[in-house]
């Protein structure tokens, strides 16, 4: 396109000696820019452009008709390009039904255009109008092609495996190669913030660090997510929703994809690009219609690992639970729970609180400090609920920012927390706390898994707990 712009400049130049150049229409059509090949004009200061809302030339793409000046004095709307400028003539050029460019040419003498001008530069604009069109057209073609190809190989990819990371990473690099971008990323949901679980480019992966990304953090993907609607941005720079930090300074254009399984977002696409307006409505439209494919892949394998999950906690649980009546012993009984239960839900430090007096005791504990252990403390049960609510777990995504969460020393590392209410033949013995140094950690399928656990640990400990109260009793009748 550059060379046949260039060469059509050069041709009419020799009839138009002066000033002689094409200036090009943004897809938005908002900003002329002058095309290199500008001959006997200081473009330099217009590199970036001007609306078209400002000069002749703008003019003319505006009302969609040629314009020509005998003296450019009497306009004040006129912008110099070249000095001592008197007269001027303008002609826009279509491809298909509108405007995508402007043929000018300027003179230093008045009056210095008439019709046989006009009609003759209307003949070049139309032409090179033609010329471009077919190179568009062929172009664009080609690019349906790489797309058509691109998107059957993000199918095949997403029907490949029922490996989440590996789809998500291989559909990621696909989607690139569709609507292409710098740097991208699939952000899965989880209640208040996102996981980011495939990621392309040095920015992604410098973004990749700061997760989670909790939703009320970064406006943009809070809006993609709560509104399940696209959303493109131009020029991240003018956006103050557009959270920067040092290692995404050069991203200055921005799409976000909703990713919708059954009515419900579970996650969000992001691409980026080092140019402004990289992105289109139709990149966008093609995003959601490819994100429809990504959700099902998401969804597929997601229904595979929970089917592999549940056989493979039913079987430790089984074992677990078997191993509960192994020992009567507390101290070997707690240490069986704790192995147990680190099978069933991943942790990184586990205790369990006994009921002793009207007061809580933390009778045992693995990966907490020393000082926590065989410590009494009172708590509010009202600030956990009350009737039915003090027998469900409880979790909380964030004890660094929730009021109810006992925060003693030595326990600065809990992020996420979750609590499971320890029943036996309907009376609290207490509860057994998970803890995780991660944001967001624990989920209902956690909970779930564990109050099936907890259920048996209670029965286990109550009656290890009478075993050795009877112990007591006989001695002291002895």
């Amino acid at each position: 396109e550059d060379e046949i712009i260039e060469q059509t400049v050069q041709i009419t130049s020799s009839i138009f000696s002066e000033v002689c150049g094409v200036l090009l229409l943004n897809e938005q059509g908002t900003i002329l820019t002058p095309h290199p090949s500008y001959i006997g004009a200081d473009i330099k200061n217009w590199q970036n452009g001007y609306p078209v809302t400002e000069g002749i030339t703008g003019r003319a793409v505006t009302s969609g008709s040629a314009i020509r000046l005998g003296d450019i004095t009497t306009d004040p709307k006129y912008i110099e390009i070249a000095s001592e400028i008197r007269s001027e003539l303008c002609v826009p050029f279509w491809v298909h039904d509108h405007v995508i460019g402007v043929f000018n040419v300027e003179s230093k003498q008045e009056n210095a255009f008439d019709e046989k001008d006009e009609r003759l530069l209307h003949t070049i604009a139309a032409g090179l109008g033609t010329a471009i069109e077919k190179l568009r057209l062929y172009k664009a073609e080609q690019a349906q092609g790489r797309r058509e190809a691109a998107i059957l190989d993000l199918m095949r990819t997403a029907a490949s495996s029922l490996d989440l990371n590996q789809v998500l990473q291989s559909i990621l690099g696909q989607l690139i190669k569709v609507i292409p971008a710098d740097t991208g990323t699939i952000q899965l949901l989880a209640v208040d913030h996102l996981n980011i679980l495939a990621a392309i480019g040095t920015e992604a992966m410098v973004f990749a660090k700061h997760a989670p990304l909790m939703l009320s953090d970064f406006p943009i993907n809070n809006y993609v997510v709560k509104q399940k609607q696209t959303m493109v941005i131009d020029n991240t720079l003018l956006d103050g929703r557009f959270r920067p930090f040092d290692g995404n300074v050069k991203i200055q254009s921005f799409l976000g994809i909703p990713l919708i399984a059954k009515g419900e977002v579970i996650g969000m696409i992001s691409l980026a690009s080092y140019q402004p307006s990289r992105f289109t409505t139709q990149d966008a439209e093609l995003g959601l219609a490819i994100a429809n494919h990504v959700s099902i892949a998401i969804e597929n394998a997601r229904l595979f690992d929970t089917e592999k999950s549940r056989r493979k906690q039913a079987e430790i649980l089984h074992k677990a639970t078997e191993a509960l009546t192994t020992s009567i012993e507390l101290e070997k009984l707690f240490e069986i729970i704790f192995d147990s239960l680190a099978e069933l839900v991943p942790y990184d430090s586990a205790s369990i609180e006994l009921i002793s007096m009207g007061n809580y005791m933390i009778t045992a504990g693995r990966g907490i400090t020393k000082e926590l252990l065989n410590k009494n403390f009172s708590t509010r049960m009202k600030k956990w609920g009350t009737g039915e609510k003090t027998r469900q777990p409880i979790i909380i995504s964030n004890v660094q920012s929730d009021d109810r969460f006992e925060k003693l020393e030595g326990s600065e590392y809990i992020r996420s927390w979750m609590g499971i209410p320890l029943f036996s033949q309907g009376k609290l013995l207490g509860y057994l706390n998970l803890d995780s140094r991660t944001i967001g950690f624990f989920n209902n399928d956690h909970a779930a898994i564990a109050q099936t656990f907890a259920n048996q640990a209670a029965i286990a400990i109550e009656n290890a707990r009478l075993f050795h109260e009877e112990n007591r009793r006989s001695q002291i009748i002895e």
